[in-house]
């Protein structure tokens, strides 16, 4: 979970993210979860709606970072590589 002013309305949101792997064969991976923005007027968003799908993904951090001005979206997923998404004003 990431809580950011993403609406930039002045209030918190919250970004949700994750699945889960370590589950035996038999029951098979959690990985349909496409993550979801919890809006602080709440809405609900799924997440791949704002240009963000984590569905077959194990999300393991979710960070903002400030580049030039310029917030971004900086995603870790276990085993493949770090994904970048820029957050528009």
């Amino acid at each position: 979970m990431l809580k950011f002013d993403f609406n930039t309305d002045g209030n918190d949101d919250v970004l949700l993210a994750g699945n889960y792997f370590g589950v035996t064969p038999y029951q098979g991976k959690f990985d349909s979860f496409s993550g979801a923005l919890l809006q602080n007027n709440g809405e609900i968003t799924l997440s791949n709606q704002i240009g963000v799908d984590f569905s077959q993904k194990a999300v393991k951090g979710l960070n903002i970072f400030n580049f030039k001005g310029r917030n971004y979206l900086l995603v870790t997923v276990n085993n493949n590589e770090i994904e970048i998404y820029e957050i528009p004003d």
